[in-house]
C-alpha cells in the first residue's frame, strides 16, 4: 500500500495468517498445506480460553491495521479507478 501512496495502512499478513492468529492457531502451518480440513483441524484442538486471548491479542496488534481518513481515500482512489 505504501508505494501507491497509501502510507497510513498496513497489509502485514496474508487472509489465511490472519484467521490463523484470530482464532489462536500457533504454529502456522506451511501456507501451501493449509486446506479447510486442515484449518478444521488445528481449530478444533484449540480451547476457548486460547481462543478469547487469541482474540484479545488480534485485536490489540497494530498490524493490519489503517485509520478512517486512509481507508476512505482507497475507497475513493478505488472509485475513481485510480
Amino acid at each position: 500500500m505504501r508505494s501507491h501512496g497509501f502510507r497510513q495502512i498496513r497489509v502485514d499478513r496474508t487472509e489465511g495468517e490472519l484467521a490463523l492468529d484470530s482464532d489462536g492457531i500457533q504454529p502456522h502451518p506451511a501456507a501451501s498445506t493449509l486446506s479447510p480440513q486442515l484449518f478444521a483441524d488445528l481449530f478444533a484442538r484449540v480451547s476457548m480460553e486460547q481462543r478469547r486471548r487469541a482474540l484479545l491479542n488480534f485485536v490489540h496488534d497494530d498490524r493490519d491495521t489503517t485509520t478512517p481518513e486512509a481507508m476512505a481515500e482507497l475507497l475513493a482512489a478505488v472509485t475513481r479507478g485510480a
